[in-house]
């Protein structure tokens, strides 16, 4: 198993995982998709963003692209936190994805766009999710303690993890 000592000690318990060690392939590729998508949501945002605008008009003018923004400001976090495998990284990320997708349903409502990006972007959110959603995806991410903690099912329990933060 590839892992990397903290302090040159060979302990269990001074274990971290190697940024590209043994992980699931699901993980390996939410990390490179969440990053794709921050990347287009933010230059979306920034290109389409009317930047001359007086302040009261422009939040209210440029409200989806701000929410683009910040959206892929958030998919930037957490894609960083795939990376070190962080368990607010999987929540952050289904909430983006679900903000998203909400956001898309509305847009979509309102105006019919007929951008094949706005629908490519769609089928991306649906992916992401449906990799978020794999049962070792979630089971690195989240940690589920029973009563007396005897049972934990972890990721070390899977052997993805040599000892998993706290």
């Amino acid at each position: 198993m590839e892992t990397e000592a903290i302090n040159g000690s060979e302990s269990p318990n001074t274990l971290t995982p190697a940024i590209f060690g043994r992980r699931p392939f699901a993980v390996r590729a939410l990390t490179v998709l969440i990053f794709l998508q921050a990347i287009i949501f933010l230059g979306f945002g920034l290109a389409t963003t009317d930047w001359r605008q007086p302040l009261p008009s422009f939040i209210l003018d440029q409200a989806p692209q701000l929410a683009f923004m910040v959206m892929g400001l958030l998919n930037l976090i957490s894609a960083a936190g795939f990376l070190r495998l962080r368990p607010a990284a999987w929540l952050m990320a289904m909430f983006v994805q679900g903000t998203y997708l909400l956001l898309a349903l509305v847009l979509y409502l309102v105006n019919r766009p007929d951008d094949y990006l706005f629908y490519g972007l769609m089928a991306l959110s649906v992916i992401i999710v449906v990799y978020l959603n794999y049962a070792e995806v979630p089971t690195l991410f989240l940690r589920w303690r029973s009563h007396d903690n005897s049972s934990r099912l972890t990721a070390q329990n899977l052997g993805y993890y040599e000892d998993f933060p706290d």
